[in-house]
């Protein structure tokens, strides 16, 4: 049987996409921007989270190193289909990726998940440390708590639309538009319901 857990280790790679038009692969924060994956780690209910941007010592390849504590256990192959399952909601049909790529959003949250390992937890401290080291770190890190650390000590402080097509810069800007809009549109239906309960 399957080990439930609280507390995994997941390492998300570049997966290395290149989109019609583009002569180089799409950044994994741009396909992945950091605000993407906390939303995704709130989504699966968490306790507590920190993850940052690395480079590969050997292969210079990106990848997110996160760490994830729950609050409900779940087995590795759970944690493994509810990634996919947010990731399908975050990249839905209709949004802007399918525009810009012209290949459907699907291919994007597949690609990430054929690149991500979850791993269980040996010691949470630890963890959460490796998960902020210095030595291999772009940008970051970003922690449930807050914490966020811009990385101005570092050779490359302010990477994030490094060599990449203009399209994905765009995504992440809607992106952003979109979050605030479904915040207004929020605000104003609890405002709506509060009047209808108590009229002036």
């Amino acid at each position: 049987m399957s080990q439930q857990l609280y507390r995994w280790v997941i390492t998300i790679n570049d997966p290395q996409l290149i989109l019609p038009g583009e002569s180089e692969s799409v950044r994994l924060d741009l396909l992945l921007p950091p605000c993407m994956l906390e939303e995704t780690f709130e989504l699966l209910e968490s306790k507590n989270w920190v993850f940052q941007l690395e480079r590969g010592e050997e292969t210079g390849r990106l990848h997110y190193q996160c760490s994830l504590s729950l609050k409900n256990k779940v087995t590795k192959s759970k944690l493994l289909r509810l990634l996919a399952i947010t990731w399908k909601q975050q990249f839905p049909d209709h949004s802007v990726l399918e525009t810009l790529s012209g290949e459907g959003v699907s291919k994007t949250a597949e690609s990430l998940f054929n690149q991500t390992t979850v791993l269980p937890m040996q010691d949470e401290a630890s963890s959460f440390d490796y998960s902020q080291k210095t030595d291999t770190r772009v940008k970051g890190p970003w922690s449930k708590t807050g914490f966020y650390y811009d990385g101005s000590d570092l050779p490359e402080p302010d990477a994030f639309f490094y060599g990449r097509g203009m399209s994905w810069i765009l995504l992440n800007h809607l992106y952003l538009e979109e979050q605030v809009q479904k915040l207004e549109e929020l605000t104003g239906y609890l405002i709506t319901k509060v009047l209808e309960a108590n009229p002036l």
